[in-house]
């Protein structure tokens, strides 16, 4: 590794100059628990990670099934660890954690946009482990495409029209689509990164991916890239804008991925499982988050209020994963941990699988949209929605309020990719 392994970007006159302090634009937003989900409700990180990091992912898994005209399969696994020893060692120096550790320990900056050093960094004590996330996906089509802003044209690598690779995209980009125009997916690039650096409070992300060989690019399968997301700084009277990069330094003025068996190296050291580019079955990315900000039971909750439609639909081709500090599973069950999804559940039921699915002792009311001509991802006639109102005919419609808790009547807000947008308060 070169003695300096981070690069900050640097404002271009008469380019656009913006901050990399991304946490500041997305400002963890969660949508505002009511009625009953206020009990036990999950923080906003949890919230943003759960939605946007795994949406990301079933876009990709989405992709792939699409492509392959197979049914999605998408596995993800987050597991939190806590580092000691040479494990803990290996990842600070591979990483320059160091160098990143003292950039943030200047007094003035710790009270905007940078992490505070006690806190984000206080693993450089000798006896304090270094806590990290690691997310896994597999089923997925990876992070492809040529690492260029520029199309393939004059020797540059990619076809002509191709977008930029999905890494470029995913970590460097905010607000751009990515992946065939006409395939399903739900996300866009910029949220899922917000997910990601919200939950660690180095503002670090580090991505590993494996995906199919493209023609273009010289059998790249495999890429390696970090980036740390700070706010606006000034070093020595040099302006930075808050982009770090981590990767293979190129004269100190351009920082490239690491790229297969360089990036294989570097994910071992850094405690990631090495990928093969030649097996569809290592297709996928895995993440590493410094310092998680973020609770795993919490994070469970979160998963289970907004992708439960996915696990239902989907049965065993959505498999997500919670791993705590313990080395423990935390068992992911919707139906058992949360009663209060059990009317939306229900109501779902009863829109895939019509009438004769009603109960007699149910009261519901259902209702089909009619088809329109809407210009979506798949062109044509697509319908405008479904709804089912569930109600217990046998208990009482307003039921005293409980502290800190007030009844409602809400409707789950239920995107294509089949994501809970939100729980709506339609109001009386």
């Amino acid at each position: 590794m070169p003695a300096e392994q981070w690069r900050w970007s640097q404002p271009v006159d008469g380019e656009a100059d913006m901050s990399g302090f991304l946490a500041d634009l997305f400002r963890d937003q969660a949508p505002e628990a009511r009625g009953h989900f206020v009990t036990n409700n999950p923080g906003n990180k949890e919230t943003l990670l759960a939605r946007e990091a795994i949406q990301n992912s079933w876009d990709a898994a989405l992709e792939l099934a699409f492509a392959n005209k197979t049914t999605p399969r998408l596995s993800m696994k987050f597991e939190f660890l806590e580092l000691t020893g040479d494990e803990k060692n290996s990842v600070i120096e591979t990483l320059g954690l160091e160098e990143l550790a003292k950039r943030a320990d200047v007094p003035k900056w710790r009270e905007n946009k940078f992490p505070n050093p006690s806190n984000a960094f206080r693993f450089m004590q000798e006896n304090t482990p270094l806590k990290v996330l690691k997310v896994t996906e597999f089923g997925t089509v990876g992070m492809y495409g040529p690492w260029t802003w520029a199309p393939g044209a004059d020797g540059k690598p990619g076809l002509p029209d191709e977008e930029s690779s999905k890494m470029l995209l995913a970590l460097l980009s905010v607000g751009g689509g990515g992946g065939p125009s006409n395939a399903p997916r739900g996300g866009s690039y910029g949220y899922g990164k917000a997910g990601l650096l919200s939950a660690s409070a180095t503002k670090t992300v580090i991505a590993y991916s494996c995906f199919k060989e493209n023609i273009t690019e010289e059998s790249i399968t495999r890429r390696l890239y970090g980036v740390s997301y700070w706010g606006g700084h000034r070093v020595n009277n040099n302006k930075f804008n808050g982009f770090g990069h981590f990767g293979d330094q190129r004269n100190g003025k351009i920082t490239l991925p690491f790229e297969n068996d360089e990036a294989d190296r570097v994910a071992q050291l850094l405690g990631m499982n090495v990928r093969d580019g030649s097996s569809s079955d290592h297709w996928g990315t895995s993440f590493l988050l410094i310092e998680p900000t973020i609770s795993p039971k919490e994070l469970n909750t979160a998963i289970e209020r907004s992708w439960w439609p996915a696990q239902e639909k989907h049965k065993d081709g959505f498999d997500i994963e919670i791993v705590d500090y313990d080395q423990t599973q935390i068992k992911m069950d919707p139906r058992g941990n949360q009663p209060e999804l059990l009317p939306y559940i229900r109501a779902y039921e009863i829109i895939h699988n019509g009438k004769s699915a009603i109960r007699p002792e149910e009261t519901a009311h259902h209702n089909w949209a009619p088809k329109k001509d809407y210009m979506g991802v798949r062109g044509g006639q697509t319908s405008m929605g479904t709804i089912t109102l569930t109600a217990d005919s046998e208990s009482w419609s307003f039921p005293e309020p409980t502290p800190g808790m007030t009844p409602r009547s809400l409707v789950a807000l239920i995107r294509e990719p089949r994501m809970t947008t939100q729980y709506f308060d339609a109001g009386p």
